[in-house]
């Protein structure tokens, strides 16, 4: 540093004092410089591990890392380690399995990687000192671990951050390696195997490491080859052609090549057991690319490089994001590159070949094999890009410090300051710039498994569903402790079963892979609430027939969104779910409410209809049962039955048939049973309806008398002569309100609770029991619910949705028969609701379809006509009754398809028989037997075959022709038919259509040798000689062995 001299005339002595500071202050940190470039390092590393360190474990494990952790839990202690041993060396993976063993926190699964890339910082500053001095290393580190790209995979179980580092290791090693040849001094022989060792010994150890931690290593190792003669050549500063000439050089490049050769010694064991197949695969799938059957996974153009640079610098989808940062690295970069080809030519060259060679050789690759390309492949490369950015930065900040200095030549004490804040400026500037994308990726999500997994494992109750699609079965399992049904290639299908035995359905994808059919993806768009979240997607269905299909969604969004991770897509679907609830509101409403407060009503003719997604098409309608028609039915199946006379009583006053009129069908059920309570109760209600209270409670006397401790009576009884008892105080109300109030907000627990204290204050009322049944069933339990209803009955038996209830109650019970009783009952009483028809419907399919078996067909039909009804009666704005219709049809398709699958699965067995028949000369058994697999699978072949030979051995051989004829018609690929039609024509004593028939067979399968020796001997009957033997020839060229035919060819030659 040149000191100040205090005589010049351009500046004053008080000036030149103010100035002293700056270059004292020079010498003081020039004189420190160890002390601080350690510090300065500390706090880099303090930086690096705090970034890596920060959230660790708070993303989910993405598909990879499942993949990658599960493998190394698989096979031996040492390997090898499941499908992944072709595509990964052991050593990452067994240090997963011995990190696994301890813990399977994600932090923990991570934490070598978070390490690893610590000490990868160290590595570069170390490699940056040697080659470039202090403050590139320094540089060099602090980018590192501002490194968007190496922090996410600092944060991922997975080998790319060592594999990054052992790179950087590689490339020091090699550079020490030089450095140390080059200073070597000439010693004994007894010791070069000593300097051998130090000097390449490193070299070894991490060359080895880096192979057995990740094949695409192979890259770095091999370019030892050409870069250690360029750094070799840096180190000495010499020329290109001392490498040959000079015997130090040559030597070291010896070293190289032994250190090389020991390197692919140890790699050996590896290249024979694993890397082998891996390329054998490798070849297969490049064939596979050739011949169209493999479609690439990405283009090879100039559009991946620029992607691999925008990774390096930013991380980010494109570099619009960050446009001035991304455009200052870059020029940076190729400031420091220009630098070093200019300045230091071998060294540029060396890390040129770093930079620029891997990245098209392995996008070439991956091309040519369909191998996903992605920048994490090219980590090893990222250090190295970081390394050339302090190099152009300290380049940039000396070429402005020189520029300063021929400005102010009379100010050198300038040029140092200069310098210094010009690194500081460009530092900040990179702090600045690096902000965005660091914080980008702490709130970008990985593929969300964990959350998806926590909201199946908590979320479904005890009557939901847990569905996984095939792109979802094996990654969430990592997570997963909730039972899951696995839908095969039948999604819909399966979804439509899971719906209609459960209350609600969860159903988990992985969007990116294993795509569903455009059918498939509709349909879960079209009849599920969807729920997304990073790469994957939660849809959700509400099965129950009463509720609107999204309701319960609600609950999943605020589940499905972190307070620390962004994803706007599942914000945005939680907008669209509000949008669609609020357009539901009103249904919404009226299915939270009692069902007795809300006593549906058809739409206002000007209303406008809500669309709702429905599960499928609705076939062609039919006939859709009414009231009258069902009472008939009933009347035909149970004529005597006191149930049939108290339904036609009800029946009766719905058609306007005054109390007395009605009577006669109550009198006469309870001529058939005295203790029909709920005929006394129906027609005593009747008769109150009407004003006739006196002649009501002698009714209900009359009824007491046989059932005295009837509660619905007794509850009647005391309506009649005092009213209904009410509360005291404002306690009952309360109470019933609280209930409903948990009912909406589907508090199950509370709702019972607060319903229970609403019985309690007023026990004779029939609303809390009713809310109390909601409550049960909303907790699927189904038989609390139905105790709750049957008392909620007992006190207002003359409410039809309590009917309706308990029906649908009986059905998911299993108890089919009741179920249809109370439903019967409940549109006996009220035919105008569409809850009750539903529930007859219901409850008709429940006893029609029993384990994928239609074990009634006749109920499926009353199920589909009641269902009709239901649908015709519903508003606009409800589709319950719709969907149940669908899941109808969907079930008998379902069980028809089944009944299909069962009689083909049976048909060999049946064939067999068929033939046995026919071959002991039982051709009739033989026919009808086959006719009846026929009438299975008209598609069975063998079978349509075995018809037409059992017709032809009956000598019905019209019949047996056209059977054969058709056959072919049907299949017209099908040889034999026609074969067997010649046959049948020859025995009928038709020779030339015989003929024509075995040409046709010929035609269709000229490859059939036995077709071309049939036509041959049926030519040969006909006296066509040349012909014959034409298709003998063809016949023996196909099958030699045939030495029947041969000696019948032979005959033909030998005739004159």
């Amino acid at each position: 540093m040149p000191e100040i001299n205090l005589t010049e005339t351009t500046a004053t002595a008080p000036e030149a004092r103010r100035g002293a500071w700056i270059p004292a202050l020079i010498d003081w940190l020039n004189g420190h410089a160890p002390a601080i470039e350690l510090l300065l390092l500390a706090l880099i590393l303090l930086l690096a591990a705090g970034l890596r360190a920060y959230h660790l474990g708070l993303k989910s494990l993405w598909l990879d890392e499942i993949f990658f952790v599960n493998a190394s839990q698989q096979g031996g202690l040492l390997g090898p380690y499941g499908a992944l041993s072709v595509a990964h060396p052991p050593a990452y993976l067994f240090l997963m399995r011995l990190v696994s063993s301890l813990s399977q926190a994600e932090w923990a699964l991570r934490l070598p990687a978070m390490l690893a890339s610590t000490v990868g910082v160290a590595a570069l500053w170390a490699l940056g000192r040697r080659l470039f001095g202090r403050a590139v290393g320094l540089l060099a580190a602090f980018f590192l671990a501002l490194s968007p790209m190496h922090l996410e995979f600092a944060q991922e179980a997975h080998s790319y951050a060592l594999f990054a580092t052992l790179g950087t290791l590689l490339l020091w090693g090699l550079s020490r390696a030089a450095q140390r040849e080059v200073a070597r001094q000439p010693a004994a022989s007894g010791r070069a195997w000593r300097f051998w060792l130090s000097v390449w010994g490193p070299v070894v150890l991490v060359a080895v490491l880096s192979l057995y931690n990740h094949y695409y290593a192979l890259a770095p190792v091999g370019l030892s080859l050409l870069i250690f003669p360029l750094l070799l050549l840096d180190a000495g500063r010499c020329p290109l052609p001392s490498l040959w000439r000079e015997p130090g050089q040559r030597r070291a490049l010896l070293h190289l090549l032994i250190a090389l050769l020991v390197v692919g010694l140890a790699f050996l064991p590896q290249l024979i057991s694993q890397l082998a197949p891996t390329a054998v695969v490798a070849s297969q799938r490049s064939l596979a690319m050739g011949a169209g059957d493999l479609e690439p996974v990405f283009r090879l153009d100039l559009k991946s490089f620029a992607d691999v640079l925008v990774a390096f610098v930013t991380y980010r989808p494109n570099w619009t994001s960050d446009p001035l940062f991304f455009a200052g690295v870059t020029l940076l970069w190729a400031a420091g590159l220009v630098w070093l080809l200019w300045k230091r030519t071998a060294a540029g060259l060396a890390l040129s070949l770093w930079i620029f060679l891997p990245l098209p050789v392995i996008a070439w690759f991956a091309f040519q094999t369909g191998f996903s390309f992605a920048p994490r492949r090219l980590i090893f490369i990222l250090p190295i890009f970081m390394l050339v950015v302090a190099v152009g930065v300290t380049a940039s900040a000396r070429a402005a410090a020189a520029a300063i200095q021929r400005a102010f030549p009379d100010r050198r004490s300038w040029t140092r300051a200069a310098y210094a804040v010009i690194i500081a400026v460009i530092v900040l500037a990179f702090v600045k710039g690096s902000l965005d994308p660091l914080s980008f990726y702490y709130r970008k999500p990985k593929q969300d498994w964990k959350t998806l997994a926590a909201i199946l494992n908590s979320r479904p109750a005890a009557g939901d569903a847990v569905a996984l699609l095939p792109s979802a079965n094996g990654p969430i399992q990592w997570y997963l402790t909730a039972d899951a049904s696995l839908v095969g290639e039948n999604v819909v299908d399966t979804l439509q079963q899971l719906c209609l035995d459960h209350d609600a359905l969860y159903v988990a994808e992985a969007t990116t892979r294993r795509p569903l059919s455009a059918a498939d993806a509709r349909y879960l768009a079209e009849n599920f609430i969807t729920v997304p979240l990073k790469d994957l997607a939660l849809y959700y269905r509400n099965c129950r027939p009463d509720a609107w299909y999204g309701a319960g969604a609600e609950k999943l969004f605020p589940l499905a969104q972190h307070s620390d991770l962004a994803y706007p897509p599942t914000r945005r679907a939680r907008q669209e779910f509000e949008a669609l609830a609020a357009q539901f509101a009103p249904l919404i409403a009226q299915l939270d409410q009692s069902p007795a407060e809300a006593q549906p009503t058809a739409p206002p003719p000007t209303a406008t209809p809500v669309p709702t997604p429905t599960a499928t098409p609705t076939p062609a309608p039919v006939v859709a049962m009414d009231a009258r028609t069902l009472m008939t039915v009933m009347v035909a199946a149970a004529p005597d039955d006191p149930l049939t006379h108290l339904r036609l009583g009800a029946y009766a006053l719905q058609e306007g048939a005054t109390p007395e009129q009605a009577g006669e069908h109550f009198q006469r059920a309870i001529d058939l049973d005295p203790a029909a309570w709920l005929a006394y109760g129906l027609w005593a209600n009747s008769l109150a309806n009407t004003g006739q209270i006196t002649a009501a409670l002698q009714m209900v006397d009359q009824g007491l008398v046989i059932t005295p401790d009837n509660l619905a009576l007794q509850t009647m009884q005391a309506r009649f002569q005092d009213g209904a008892a009410a509360a005291t105080d404002d306690a009952y109300p309360a109470a019933l309100e609280a209930a409903r109030s948990a009912l909406r907000e589907r508090q199950w627990d509370a709702a019972v609770a607060a319903a229970e204290q609403a019985i309690a204050l007023a026990p004779d009322r029939y609303e809390p029991q009713l809310v109390l049944g909601d409550a049960h069933r909303g907790a699927n339990d189904l038989a609390q619910a139905l105790a709750a209803y049957q008392q909620a009955s007992a006190r207002a038996p003359y409410l039809s949705i309590l009917h309706s209830r308990q029906a649908e109650m009986l059905a998911r019970l299993g108890r089919a028969d009741d179920a249809i009783a109370a439903a019967m009952t409940a549109v006996a009483i009220d035919q105008s609701r569409w809850e009750n028809w539903h529930a007859l419907g219901r409850a008709y399919a429940a006893q029609a379809i029993r384990d994928n078996v239609i074990v009634d067909p006749a109920g499926v039909r009353l199920a589909e006509a009641a269902l009709l009804r239901a649908v015709e009666l519903t508003p606009a704005t409800v589709q319950t009754a719709a969907r149940a219709l669908d899941e109808l049809r969907a079930a008998v398709a379902r069980a028809q398809a089944a009944a299909a699958d069962a009689a083909r699965a049976a048909s060999p067995a049946r064939r067999a028989a068929a033939q046995q028949l026919l071959q002991s000369g039982d051709a009739e058994g033989a026919l009808a037997a086959y006719r009846a697999l026929v009438a299975t699978d008209r598609q069975d072949r063998e079978s349509r075959m075995g018809v037409a030979a059992a017709l032809a051995a009956l000598q019905h051989k019209d019949q047996a022709l056209a059977e054969f004829r058709q056959i072919s018609a049907d299949w017209p690929d099908f040889p034999f038919a026609r074969l067997r039609e010649g046959m049948l024509l020859e025995e009928t004593g038709d020779l030339a259509a015989a003929i024509a028939a075995y040409r046709s067979a010929v035609a269709i399968a000229p490859d059939n040798a036995d077709a071309h020796f049939t036509l041959a001997y049926a030519l040969r009957r006909d006296g066509q000689r040349d012909l014959a033997m034409a298709e003998f020839q063809a016949g023996l060229a196909l099958d030699p062995s045939r030495d029947s035919a041969r000696q019948a060819l032979e005959g033909l030659q030998a005739e004159p």
